[in-house]
């Protein structure tokens, strides 16, 4: 069996058999063609100090366990956010989409939520940290967690 979903061919994905979905040789289950999206989003926004936030994707026809190309947007560019939408096409026809918004994270912004959280939560006697919570796991080693307790 196949370990990667996709293998890239010039401007295509072509999917491997491990791709495939329970209810037709012919097409992928959703699982597939949403991880090749997400993958997407995230190589496009990998040096821009943004992480993707929410991915939402629609499945607009059966995705078929055929080649597939690639069709990436920027939808709004900011300099805290950003808000991508990538396409899954098969024959030119668009067979599923992905929104996705990937906001910038840095510790001054995990600063200054805590520095408001402080204002607020303080006086009441309630105390804010930075941390994780019990049982937490960062899915990135490195990745900014922000908890106010």
């Amino acid at each position: 069996m196949d370990q990667s979903l996709f293998v890239r061919q010039g401007e295509t994905y072509v999917p491997t058999a491990s791709a495939g979905g329970p209810w037709s040789p012919s097409h992928l289950h959703g699982g597939s063609p949403t991880g090749l999206l997400a993958l997407l989003m995230e190589q496009a926004t990998a040096d821009s100090g943004l992480r993707l936030s929410r991915l939402t994707v629609d499945l607009l026809r059966p995705v078929p366990a055929a080649p597939l190309t690639a069709e990436l947007a920027v939808v709004r560019a900011g300099r805290r956010l950003r808000v991508l939408q990538a396409s899954l096409l098969a024959d030119g026809v668009e067979r599923i989409i992905g929104l996705v918004l990937a906001p910038h994270y840095s510790s001054y912004s995990i600063g200054q939520y805590l520095g408001r959280a402080r204002v607020v939560a303080e006086p009441a006697g309630v105390p804010v940290r930075i941390g994780r919570l019990p049982g937490m796991r960062l899915a990135a080693a490195g990745s900014p967690t922000a908890t106010a307790v």
